[in-house]
């Protein structure tokens, strides 16, 4: 095109996206800026071109030679995949000003999804004639300039760009296909235009943008059946399964009565697709389509294949109706009250029906429980199916019997199934084992879930036969049903947990705890030695995987566990939670067998669980007791420094860092108090545990500014107790000095713990005091005080004297004194009334 002013501005456009799926009205005026001839009488329409076609940019991505405006989305191609589609829509266009003498058959059109051209204004039309004479006569120049001048004029009438479409054919591709698209766009209902654009697409190898095409011409004609067949040939063409099979899904309703054979063929792979994908009511809904069209042409196996949809969506009444159409079958049926209801009065089927036509007729009869029938229809399969060639009847009946809980008659079938020569099967012995379980038939349900065990390695049953023997009382049985041997192949978490609990409830601790370690170890790394138990103590459960790594990978040792037993995938495998709670019974039982190196090596190891992460902060305190009660102090302080570094405020937790820093023979634990002390701003109670590392290290001075400096502050009955400890000390050193005074204020902190100290521990506080008298050398005072703690009882020292009662400790005091003082006969009494063994 020239550069002068007959040249067009406005088409040099650019890039603005084109929504394929906006629906697209030609009943349009020009746009209130473009110049209107005066010889059209036509009125505006109220609509943009940004609603109308996407806009001017459109335009300007098409003649630009951008194509994106058609790349094609082929999630939103299937446009009519309703299967009404658009046919069935209306689309009557708003009429201004004056009505068109053929507005019948625009509605007319209109419903048939056709969209109507834009006619040119007759000043144009003319201009238009002068254009195509100009290009008949070969004087493409003029006729582009007059095409290009309509456009000024009329930028959304297709016929000039049809014209330049014609006139770059052959001469310039990309030109033509701009030119074609737009024209196709601007006129969206002319659906010979989108088939020639794809067409020609197709020879230039653009099938994607072809099969947009097609989609554009389905929409403005859904009942065009070779349409929607091509478009399907070009998605297989590219390898478009998913697509061309909602494409076959659209097309099923479009295809007509005449094509019968096909309409068949089609709705049978889509609703076979749609049976594999669990997906029954669509499968079903396809072939009802079919149906309703054509249902002579109905094949015993197409039939065969709807009466299993209908069943399957229990469609029973449907299902009974076809087969009376199409068979021999006759059915009276009882008038109800409910219309919903359905009673049977008689029946009669005929000898000639197949098999399955025969079972799908009685299970549907026995699921709109017509139970009258009942002892009818099982005769008849007796009589008229033989078992060892048609079993899988009765197992269809039977499954239909115990849906209705009709578990007897079920049995009917089932007990000849399971005799028989080609169906004692584990499947069949399963159900036969049901029934009995059903109707309370302990003993015979138990003999057939062993013969299902004994055919296949089936979870369910190993369950149920557990748990019927463990209701019968019979443990050891029960154990055995749920027994997987490691040689056997994969072992199923489930089982193993269900026998994990029935040791727990029969009170087996080993077993407990050998099996519950087993089934928790399977998502934990074991660990081999105490190096790697030293990796725990590193918080993070990132970095002590990788630190376990790090240390195997430098040991040249395989980083996965080769001894390991296989563990399959179980329906009925164990959540984070009930293994949490497994956890916490195994440890009990190691704790009640005071297996303590064994709670310490399972807790060691759940550390490195994958499954219970959600649980490290409990598992980190249970590390912690653990080194406690196995008296690993070593761990147990690595343990408890970090811990306490999170949580300085916690008691519970001081409370067993003392214990096991008092347990260590190593001075680095006190050191590293002593820095903590310093550093962190700890409870002030928490001072009293570098008080008494220093009362047993015999420096009592320093003890007693610790002590004192917290009874300022805290009045708790335990400080005067070791303030009045530490002077008995200091009282009983050789060389001190003020020996009386500080006897006296021994006494005087005694009679303060005596105060602060409740009356119910009256024993203790008379024990303590004989204590502190016997250490000082006064024997009769130290006599009396534990006279009188002998004779103090109270509820709970009763109640609880195993934990509460000082009696053994006071006994032994006393005769230590008589003993020295060389009366043994009383020495001897004493250890005989209150200390047994």
């Amino acid at each position: 095109m020239s550069d002068s002013d007959d040249s067009i501005p406005y088409l040099d456009l650019e890039n603005v996206p084109y929504d394929e799926d906006e629906p697209i009205d030609m009943e349009i005026s020009l746009p209130s800026t473009s110049k209107q001839l005066p010889s059209t009488s036509r009125t505006a329409d109220s609509r943009s071109i940004d609603e109308i076609i996407g806009g001017e940019d459109l335009l300007r991505k098409l003649v630009s030679g951008d194509l994106g405006g058609l790349a094609p989305n082929l999630d939103d191609i299937d446009m009519d995949i309703d299967l009404d589609g658009d046919a069935e829509k209306e689309s009557a266009p708003k009429s201004k000003g004056k009505a068109s003498s053929s507005s019948t058959n625009i509605s007319d059109q209109a419903r048939w999804g056709k969209r109507l051209k834009k006619f040119l204004p007759p000043a144009l039309q003319g201009l238009m004639g002068q254009a195509n004479l100009c290009f008949a006569r070969g004087e493409t120049d003029l006729a582009e300039k007059f095409c290009l001048q309509i456009i000024k004029e009329e930028p959304f009438a297709p016929e000039p760009f049809l014209t330049l479409a014609q006139i770059y054919e052959g001469r310039d591709v990309d030109k033509y296909t701009q030119f074609s698209l737009i024209a196709a766009h601007l006129n969206p209902g002319d659906v010979d235009q989108w088939i020639r654009v794809a067409e020609f697409l197709i020879e230039q190898g653009e099938v994607k943008k072809a099969i947009t095409c097609y989609s554009k011409a389905i929409k403005a004609e859904p009942r065009n059946f070779e349409n929607r067949l091509k478009r399907i040939e070009l998605l297989e063409s590219i390898g478009e399964e998913k697509h061309a099979f909602r494409c076959y899904h659209a097309l099923v309703p479009h295809i007509p009565a005449e094509k019968g054979d096909f309409l068949i063929q089609i709705a049978k792979k889509v609703a076979m697709k749609f049976h594999e994908e669990k997906n029954v009511s669509s499968a079903l809904n396809v072939i009802e389509v079919a149906y309703k069209k054509v249902p002579k042409l109905f094949k015993l196996e197409d039939l065969n294949l709807f009466l299993e949809l209908l069943i399957e969506t229990e469609a029973y009444k449907r299902a009974i109706d076809v087969l009376c159409s199409h068979t021999q079958v006759k059915i009276v049926f009882a008038k109800t009250s409910s219309k919903k209801e359905v009673s049977v009065e008689s029946i009669s089927i005929p000898d000639e029906l197949i098999l399955d036509f025969q079972s799908k007729l009685i299970v549907s009869l026995i699921h709109l429980r017509c139970f009258n029938l009942l002892d009818q229809l099982i005769q008849h399969i007796f009589d008229k199916i033989d078992i060892e060639d048609a079993g899988d009847c009765y197992l269809d009946v039977a499954e239909a019997l115990m849906k209705e809980e009709k578990f007897e008659y079920a049995l009917k079938l089932l007990t000849p199934l399971v005799q028989s020569t080609n169906y004692s099967l584990a499947a069949v012995w399963l159900r036969h084992a049901d029934c009995h379980r059903a109707i309370g038939n302990l003993a015979d349900a138990i003999s057939s879930y062993r013969c299902v065990i004994n055919l296949a390695q089936h979870l369910g049953a190993r369950l149920t036969l557990a748990a019927l023997l463990k209701q019968k009382g019979e443990f050891d049985e029960a154990l055995d049903a749920l027994y997987q041997s490691p040689e056997s192949g994969v072992i199923d978490p489930g089982v193993l947990y269900e026998r994990c609990l029935l040791f727990k409830e029969i009170g087996r601790h080993k077993d407990l705890i050998e099996n519950g370690f087993l089934l928790l170890s399977r998502h934990c790394y074991k660990l081999r030695n105490r190096q790697e138990m030293q990796a725990v103590c590193i918080q993070r459960y990132s970095s002590r995987i990788q630190m376990l790594k790090d240390m195997r990978q430098s040991r040249c040792e395989p980083l996965e566990d080769l001894d390991t037993l296989e563990f399959g995938h179980s329906d009925l495998e164990p959540s984070a939670e009930q293994e949490w709670n497994l956890l916490l019974d195994v440890l009990k039982a190691c704790y009640t067998l005071k297996m303590f190196e064994k709670l310490q090596k399972i807790v060691f190891t759940i550390f490195f669980s994958k499954r219970l992460v959600s649980y490290q902060k409990e598992i980190e305190f249970l590390a912690f007791l653990s080194c406690l009660y196995s008296r690993d102090y070593n761990f147990g302080y690595a343990l408890g420094k970090e811990y306490l570094a999170k949580d300085m405020k916690n008691k519970r937790l001081w409370n067993i860092f003392n214990q096991i820093i008092q347990n260590a023979d190593d001075i680095r634990y006190i050191r590293f108090v002593s820095r903590t002390f310093s550093k962190y701003d700890v409870p002030q109670y928490v001072n009293i545990i570098q008080g008494n590392n220093y009362l047993t290290s015999g420096s009592y001075k320093y003890a007693m500014n610790d002590y004192i400096a917290l009874y300022k502050d805290i009045k708790d009955p335990i400080l005067p107790l070791l303030i009045g400890v530490t002077l008995t000390n200091i009282a009983c050193q050789k060389y001190s000095a003020k020996k009386h005074s500080v006897m006296t204020q021994v006494i005087a902190y005694m009679e303060e713990y005596r105060k602060l100290r409740e009356p119910e521990a009256s024993q203790e506080v008379y024990y303590n005091f004989g204590r502190m008298f016997h250490q000082l050398g006064l024997v009769s005072l130290a006599l009396d005080n534990y006279q009188k703690a002998l004779e103090a009882e109270n509820e709970w020292t009763r109640k609880y004297p195993q934990y509460l009662s000082l009696k053994a400790e006071i006994a032994y005091n006393i005769h230590l004194i008589y003993k020295a003082s060389g009366n043994y006969d009383l020495a001897r009494k004493y250890l005989y009334d209150n200390i047994v063994i």
